[in-house]
């Protein structure tokens, strides 16, 4: 079976887990061997819904780059700026809310989540928050001397603000569990998906 075989069965058997590791593994984009292709990779996991379309946007600019790491104190890299330099968000257009944020909502969550922890002493600069749950609580990054320093993905409550619950070890996986439901927040007896909160 060659590569464009394995991947149409794997689309078409709805074997999404399967789909992401091997997407992770072999697209090449611009010549750059391993590279993830994230629009393909997201619309992939809506192919077979009917109710279920996704819009892209132009990559993110320098400026917008900047904004963010003036406004956050926070430089953007790894698997989330390779997103961003390809779609400046991904926003689901059944509910009309974000996958994954573009710059504006990463530095609009962050000025609201300042709000909330002015009486504070948590540092928000310890995170970086990209997606939410619909019911006030994020996923994000783990941020030490204003750098992401692993691709671990982790669930944020700002109740909880020192908590940082690790569901994820990287975004491709991320993506995949959190729309089919199996992302584990609390162990395998609690998970959440895109449908919790809407």
């Amino acid at each position: 079976m060659n590569r464009q075989d394995k991947l149409e069965s794997m689309v078409d058997g709805g074997d999404r887990y399967s789909l992401v590791n091997y997407l992770s593994r072999n697209i090449s984009n611009g010549g750059r061997s391993g590279r993830m292709n994230w629009p393909q990779l997201f619309a992939s996991l809506v192919k077979n819904e009917s109710d279920m379309s996704l819009t892209f946007y132009d990559p993110i600019t320098e400026d917008k780059l900047r904004k963010i790491k003036e406004v956050t104190g926070i430089e953007i890299s790894g698997e989330l700026l390779e997103l961003l330099s390809q779609t400046d968000g991904i926003k689901e257009n059944r509910f009309g809310d974000y996958w994954i944020y573009g710059s504006e909502q990463i530095i609009e969550c962050h000025e609201r989540c300042l709000v909330y922890f002015e009486e504070s002493d948590f540092d928000l600069k310890s995170r970086l928050l990209f997606a939410d749950n619909g019911c006030g609580d994020y996923f994000g990054y783990m941020v030490k001397n204003a750098k992401i320093i692993s691709s671990q993905i982790g669930y944020f409550e700002p109740i909880s603000p020192d908590e940082f619950t690790i569901v994820s070890p990287d975004l491709h996986t991320w993506a995949t569990k959190w729309h089919s439901g199996t992302l584990f927040i609390y162990g395998e007896e609690e998970t959440v998906s895109r449908g919790d909160g809407y």
